[in-house]
């Protein structure tokens, strides 16, 4: 289309007119057409007129043309006065060409005037390929509102796969995945955003961009911020799990999150300080604490999640719950315990002792030596029977509920009564008449000695006295011959039973005493008629007669 100059005088007037000729995706050709229109039949001839050219054509000279029509303005009276192609190479970016043209002088009244043409157009871009996707994307939290995100430019200055700019995105993943603009960019490698906000999943992605396309999107790490603190349910009942004593128990526990927000969620750290303490992760919102002993307990939960991948994100705690599981009961008894009855039919005969104690408030009271339990009672009293003569108890009262038992009494010893112990012989010696006998009582242990026995045999071993009682410790036996050798036994009788055999034979009446035979010391016993034996011992300056 004919893009026509003002008729500054009149008569004539010049067009210009663009022809794309040839368009190729490196170059485009065109070529410029220029035309006079005159108002009324005019007789031209080479160098009679000027007509320049010049812009992005150039031209310098003189045009001839005839025009033979005498009517205003008629279509007729157009005639094309200039034709010339030009090429052009595109480039990145659009940019504009022109052409001017002046026409004066012809022949025709008012030929001074001059009159001029001016038209442009715009050479559009070569075309691209998309630009190559940005590699190494990565979000890096500095805080809960700032993100630096870098990244790698892949030839941003192709000329065939340029960056115009670069678009970054996010994906709040909180929202309902909503994606929302980050930022348009200049070519660089690296943002700082800061409109992160507190307790939010983000995902970003990145774009190369130019004028014919984008770069496929690359992705960027999962980005999180500080979680919220949950909010602890109120537990129900606690379950007894285990058997032993004092029994376990087992406590469920489960919390909230707030609405919206558990994408920012990876992990729930729970903690619990009391009787046990302990720290247990969870990817769940409901944990079971097992192996729990009765007592109060403090439980917290705070929420977890990966931060930007280089570190554990722990959120705040929620607030702190109590919970007060049932316990054993931790109240001492008291215990009060009888001096032990001798009681058996057999021997040795065993005892009984009686127990009280205080109310403590327990279902049930148990009894025990060490491990060993000797009774239970569901009031404040027990007698033990049966207890083995001799022993020594460790007796302790446990007060016991449906938990286990609790804290025991304090620990008291009770011997029982036992048999007595050995006698010690002092005399079996021969005397005028016949045999001294003098023994030291035996220990009673717990029970009074009722009486002694004694019986005598020959040194042979058969029997000249029988076990005879008697209630003396020195007495003389008349009945024995002084020249022969016998053997005395003497025991010991209580409540319980019959003790220990004291032995001794009346070859060692004498005493004994020790002969150094160039070796050792042997001991030889000493026997004297009269009952007497005397041993001459040296004290370091005289010999002193000692008796045995």
């Amino acid at each position: 289309m004919i893009e026509w100059g003002n008729s500054n005088n009149g008569a004539w007037k010049l067009g210009v007119d663009f022809v794309v000729v040839e368009d190729t995706p490196t170059t485009t050709t065109i070529r410029a057409d220029i035309y006079v229109w005159t108002k009324y039949a005019t007789d031209e001839h080479w160098g009679n007129n000027t007509f320049s050219v010049w812009g992005d054509w150039s031209f310098n000279g003189g045009v001839a043309f005839d025009v033979w029509t005498n009517s205003a303005w008629s279509y007729d009276n157009i005639v094309r006065i200039y034709s010339s192609p030009q090429t052009f190479t595109k480039e990145r970016e659009e940019f504009e060409f022109d052409i001017r043209a002046d026409l004066t002088n012809i022949d025709y009244p008012n030929a001074s005037y001059v009159e001029s043409v001016y038209l442009s157009g715009w050479i559009h871009p070569k075309p691209y390929g998309a630009p190559l996707m940005p590699t190494n994307f990565v979000a890096t939290r500095v805080s809960d509102q700032t993100v630096n995100l870098t990244w790698s430019n892949s030839s941003p200055d192709s000329d065939n796969n340029p960056y115009h700019h670069i678009k970054i995105t996010a994906m709040d993943q909180n929202n309902w995945f909503r994606w929302f603009d980050v930022a348009w960019l200049p070519i660089q490698e690296s943002y700082v955003w800061n409109g992160a906000q507190p307790d939010k999943k983000y995902m970003f992605d990145i774009q190369a961009r130019n004028r014919d396309g984008e770069s496929a999107r690359e992705w960027s790490n999962n980005l999180y911020t500080t979680p919220s603190a949950p909010l602890l349910n109120t537990p129900p009942e606690p379950r007894i799990t285990g058997l032993d004593d004092p029994k376990t128990q087992s406590l469920d526990l489960s919390w909230t999150y707030p609405s919206g927000q558990l994408e920012t969620v990876t992990h729930y750290v729970v903690d619990y300080a009391g009787p046990v303490s302990g720290s247990i992760t969870t990817t769940d919102m409901s944990l079971t604490l097992d192996g729990l002993l009765g007592g109060s307990y403090t439980i917290t939960v705070k929420a977890q999640n990966p931060g930007d991948g280089t570190a554990i994100l722990t959120g705040p705690k929620s607030p702190a719950i109590s919970v007060t599981l049932p316990d054993v009961i931790r109240i001492k008894p008291v215990v009060k315990i009888s001096q032990p009855i001798v009681t058996g039919l057999t021997t040795p005969r065993t005892s009984t002792v009686t127990m009280s104690w205080n109310d403590v408030g327990a279902r049930a009271y148990v009894i025990k030596d060490g491990l060993d339990v000797l009774g239970t009672s569901p009031d404040n009293g027990q007698t033990l029977k049966d207890l083995v003569a001799g022993k020594t108890y460790a007796l302790q009262v446990y007060p016991g509920n449906f938990i286990g038992l609790g804290t025991p009494s304090d620990v008291q010893y009770v011997t029982m009564p036992g048999v007595p112990g050995q006698p010690i012989i002092k005399d079996f010696l021969p005397i005028a008449g016949g045999f001294k006998v003098a023994f030291n009582n035996s220990q009673p242990n717990g029970s009074p000695i009722q009486k002694h026995q004694y019986r005598v045999t020959t040194k042979a071993g058969s029997e000249v006295i029988p076990w005879t009682d008697t209630v003396t410790t020195e007495f003389i036996l008349t009945s024995l011959q002084t020249n022969l050798i016998y053997t005395l036994y003497v025991r010991s009788i209580n409540g319980v039973g019959v003790g220990t055999i004291a032995q001794r034979s009346s070859d060692e009446s004498g005493g004994r005493v020790g002969v150094y035979d160039g070796t050792k010391f042997v001991y030889k016993h000493i026997r004297t008629s009269d009952g007497v034996a005397l041993v001459r011992v040296y004290d370091g300056t005289n010999w002193v007669l000692t008796p045995n």
